[in-house]
């Protein structure tokens, strides 16, 4: 069963590398045998990383042999092919490799790291079996500024697919909950800004139409405009986002429209200033998502501690209330309505108030000493069984900056 389940699954692999690869492929650059960005390496990176292990050889080897027939059907030779090929299976491999390893640390901003670090090995080793399979087919290709766009091309496209394909895959429909209509449409009204923005600044020389001193910047706007998508949309919709957002300015681009489609001087700078301008996206929101996350989680983390804490407060019958030592006013507890039966608004002094006649004296006495740092915890009841534990906290300069209080209902005896 799982043999005929991996066979469709390598199938699919190589059906979709040969699509991706034909949608990156653009003849009409600068050096016509290198893409602007490639897609089908990050993309089987990202599959093979999220997989179970038995599916991993199947999706590798699709890998492979979808490079070779590409590189086949490109025209070239058969050990230059093959080479593309075997490179290819390398690469994603090694990045794979490296993903799934990272994706097990807890820390958000690490597993950032990891995945940037996934695809840019991914993108060294397929660059560098790129090099060397055109220079064993003897192909007339500038091997060093070759290595760098196929480089930065790579690791651009993993970066963009990899996260993308990684973030769905744990994505389970559900009833309730997700994205809000308010989050919905701030985040589609911030991409319709980016859309009219990106299509007048993709539209020729930004220098030309609006000067050389306003012209530049523009540049960046539609990428702010971007972010700001990714942010109200969150992870999912944020990376839908700017993948197609990138697609229509790479698309731009390749058409020779936009700020970088100009006069090279030398061959390539338009090539690597697109990539460079796509990878700016690409990691400033993989640096979004990461802190994104490790809020949420936080957050998750102090929600589970507050639940805990009321639990153990209200099973033992205890509240909690923190005193201003200048003013004596108090800060409850949430449990503290049910602890005097509704919301208190009780001070420092109608506490004491509420004690015998004879325990008030001590009990302000104990306050003052407390305020002035002379005393450090005092003990008060009242008439009713109650009992509070005062603490003093100070501050580095030895005074008194807040005073805690543990108070502990009276405990109803049972009678048979």
């Amino acid at each position: 069963m799982k043999s005929v389940e991996g066979l469709w699954s390598s199938l699919a692999c190589f059906v979709c590398w040969l699509i991706l690869g034909q949608i990156s492929y653009i003849p009409e650059t600068t050096l016509a045998s290198i893409a602007l960005i490639w897609l089908p390496t990050g993309a089987a990176l990202a599959v093979v990383s999220v997989v179970a292990p038995w599916r991993i050889p199947w999706l590798v080897g699709a890998s492979v042999a979808a490079a070779f027939v590409y590189s086949l059907g490109s025209g070239m030779p058969v050990t230059t092919a093959l080479v593309e090929g075997l490179g290819e299976g390398l690469a994603v491999t090694a990045g794979a490799a490296l993903l799934r390893a990272s994706r097990q640390w807890v820390d958000a901003r690490l597993r950032w790291v990891g995945q940037i670090s996934a695809c840019g090995l991914a993108a060294t080793i397929s660059s560098s079996g790129f090099i060397v399979a055109w220079q064993l087919g003897d192909q007339d290709l500038p091997w060093g500024t070759s290595w760098v766009l196929v480089a930065v091309g790579v690791w651009v496209g993993a970066l963009l697919v990899t996260p993308l394909v990684t973030s769905f895959s744990a994505f389970r429909p559900k009833r309730s909950g997700g994205m809000t209509m308010l989050n919905f449409g701030g985040g589609a009204l911030a991409y319709a800004g980016f859309l009219l923005v990106a299509s007048l600044v993709f539209q020729g020389d930004v220098t030309e139409r609006f000067g050389e001193s306003l012209g530049p910047p523009l540049t960046y706007l539609p990428l702010s405009l971007l972010v700001l998508t990714a942010l109200v949309w969150g992870e999912r919709g944020g990376l839908l986002a700017i993948a197609s957002g990138a697609a229509l300015m790479i698309g731009w681009t390749a058409m020779g429209r936009g700020p970088f489609a100009s006069t090279e001087s030398f061959p390539g700078e338009a090539l690597l200033e697109v990539q460079a301008y796509v990878a700016v996206i690409a990691l400033l929101s993989g640096l979004l998502f990461s802190l994104q996350e490790r809020t949420a989680r936080a957050l998750e983390e102090a929600k589970r501690w507050r639940l805990r804490y009321l639990q153990v407060l209200d099973s033992g019958g205890f509240t909690t209330l923190t005193i201003d030592p200048r003013n004596g006013r108090c800060e409850w507890s949430e449990n503290a309505a049910s602890f005097f039966g509704r919301a208190p608004e009780l001070s420092v002094s109608e506490l004491i108030e509420r004690a015998g006649d004879a325990e008030q004296p001590l009990m302000r006495a104990q306050w003052q000493a407390l305020q002035q740092g002379s005393l450090s915890q005092a003990d008060w009841d009242w008439p009713d069984g109650s009992h509070a534990s005062l603490t003093a906290i100070t501050g580095p300069d030895g005074k008194v900056e807040i005073v805690t209080a543990l108070l502990r209902k009276a405990r109803q005896r049972y009678h048979g």
